[in-house]
């Protein structure tokens, strides 16, 4: 074996090494519904720089390679850039969903605004309209832990101040839990469905 050969061998080796310790990386993360779509893009990057590098040295080796064992180093490589594309494919497909989702959210909060939160008829048409917004995701696929992290800050903005501090309490994460201010499908206490009752009563 030349001295060239084994060098860019070790090099591929060393490259693979680094992708499949990338590609664990990868599966651990990908169904984490709060890790940030800029994580996801940064993976792509990764792989196609391991897919870059991997193909120069696939075709310095493959030069040196006699024709007896030439045709096993492509099928091992063949299977590497199959892997590589299977996951830059759901990468992007979880990119496209987290980019529908976070318009779709961003619609809902749109739709959903109080012009004085002290006011019982402002605060129960709050109320009435996340839920309906919150149907809406739901009847979209939309699971409530993609967007609880995005909608909960922006719906704490409209109520009174009493109520962010029940529900400040009430939270056990640095997470937001929807379920624990509005209804929906949820189930739980819900801080401002509690207040409506109180206000009636």
């Amino acid at each position: 074996m030349s001295e060239d050969l084994s060098k860019f061998k070790k090099k591929r080796t060393a490259v693979r090494s680094s992708l499949t310790k990338l590609i664990n990386k990868i599966e651990g993360k990908i169904n984490n519904e709060n890790e940030p779509v800029d994580q996801f893009e940064a993976f792509i990057e990764q792989l196609n720089d391991k897919e870059s590098n991997l193909s120069l040295l696939n075709t310095l080796i493959e030069d040196r390679l006699s024709v007896d064992t030439i045709t096993e180093d492509i099928e091992a490589s063949e299977e590497i850039k199959e892997k590589i594309i299977f996951w830059k494919t759901k990468l992007s497909s979880k990119i496209r969903r987290i980019n529908s989702d976070s318009i779709q959210v961003d619609t809902v909060s749109r739709n959903i605004q109080v012009i004085d939160s002290n006011s019982f008829e402002c605060l129960r048409n709050l109320y009435d309209r996340a839920e309906t917004q919150i149907r809406s995701l739901e009847s979209l696929g939309v699971k409530g832990e993609s967007y609880s992290n995005l909608l909960t800050p922006i719906l704490l903005k409209q109520i009174p101040s009493e109520l962010v501090l029940e529900f400040n309490r009430s939270q056990k994460d640095e997470g937001f839990d929807l379920s624990a201010l509005f209804g929906g499908s949820y189930t739980g206490k819900y801080v401002v469905g509690t207040s409506f009752s109180n206000k009636q009563s």
